[in-house]
């Protein structure tokens, strides 16, 4: 009843080529797809993802994205996991960034610079003072 009510309200007329449940049926799915498209430019905009490409270069680089049907339905898509058919590394960042997959966990980063020598227990002394000594003046009454 109300795509019928939103036929008649935008005045569709009756074209005799088709009737009139093929014009609801056709505004229905011009407003299932445009809902659609609104909530993945917001996701979009939200992730900051537009600010990086426009809407057509994210929806080709995710169209390129396939994940195998045999892949765990109860488990988060993780970008790690192997059921990723062919996807490139920036694919896979879009991805993330919209939380349609977990990102993979990150090593740590390494330190810098060399690693210290094991010390050997004759290292382990105390050390003399460091500089110079100190003249010691020794008295002349003995």
């Amino acid at each position: 009843m109300v795509f019928k009510y939103y036929k008649m309200d935008e005045d569709l007329d009756r074209t005799r080529v088709q009737g009139d449940f093929a014009v609801i049926g056709s505004e229905f799915v011009n407003f299932i797809s445009t809902l659609i498209t609104c909530r993945i430019i917001n996701k979009a905009q939200k992730s900051e993802v537009l600010k990086e490409m426009s809407y057509g270069e994210m929806m080709d680089d995710l169209s390129s994205a396939w994940r195998m049907t045999d892949a765990p339905l109860n488990v988060p898509a993780s970008s790690d996991d192997g059921y990723w058919v062919h996807t490139l590394n920036t694919v896979m960042e879009t991805l993330e960034k919209l939380g349609l997959s977990v990102p993979a966990a990150k090593p740590e980063p390494k330190k810098k610079g060399r690693k210290p020598k094991v010390k050997e227990q004759s290292e382990t002394t105390p050390r003399r003072p460091r500089g110079r000594p100190r003249k010691v003046i020794v008295s002349q009454n003995n």
